[in-house]
């Protein structure tokens, strides 16, 4: 394998992904294995068969699998992080409209994004390197001050109860819609956007509410 070398910035795709068209599908079809089989029990050759490589051929697009398994997540973080921030119903409006179209448009992400692949992976960032374990942390975190600020909007204006921990409140939102992963099936008979008007039926039950002995 002489010739191969990792690049200098750990968080840095390698020279091969400059071809948009054939990495996305090198990193989808990762994702594909990596879910159906787990991150260990899959092997570079398990991927370079999926995507119609040679297994020295995938070489030129990483190192090891932990360097899939990284992009695939950060690439998924940010993808998602975007379209949350670039959606006018989410930045504009009183915080009810606004939470609402967050929900929406999560959900969305998690149905046909490259999010859907995330809760696959998820159990298996224990094998990623401090460094990109805390690019994915910001990645996250910013998607949870987005949020955060949509809470803290609506306890201002009162259309949230006044003592809501907005803190405790986003992060029981954010694991109630990831967990949807976990469970919810396309083939299903529950399409995501129902299960995306439920979820904001009942959060904002609970944001106006305030339960008998909650704050005691």
């Amino acid at each position: 394998m002489t010739g191969r070398r990792p690049p200098l910035n750990p968080l840095e795709p390698r020279e091969g992904t400059l071809n948009e068209k054939r990495w996305s599908e090198i990193l989808r079809g990762a994702a594909e294995i990596f879910s159906e089989k787990g991150y260990e029990a899959t092997t570079i050759e398990d991927i370079a068969s999926r995507v119609g490589l040679l297994k020295g051929s995938l070489y030129y697009y990483m190192e090891n699998k932990a360097d899939l398994l990284f992009q695939i997540t950060i690439r998924a973080l940010n993808q998602h992080l975007q379209a949350l921030q670039e959606d006018s119903g989410i930045t504009h409006g009183d915080a009810v409209s606004r939470l609402s179209h967050f929900i929406d448009r999560f959900m969305s992400e998690i149905e046909c994004g490259e999010f859907a692949f995330l809760g696959a992976v998820d159990i298996d960032l224990r094998f990623l390197g401090a460094e990109r374990l805390a690019a994915i942390g910001e990645a996250r975190h910013q998607i949870n001050a987005l949020l955060k600020r949509i809470i803290v909007l609506g306890i201002a204006e009162g259309d949230f109860d006044p003592k809501t921990d907005a803190t405790f409140a986003t992060n029981s939102i954010l694991f109630l819609m990831n967990s949807t992963k976990k469970w919810h099936r396309p083939s299903g008979t529950r399409p995501i956007r129902h299960v995306a008007e439920w979820y904001k039926r009942f959060i904002l039950a609970g944001l106006t509410t305030s339960p008998t002995g909650w704050h005691e």
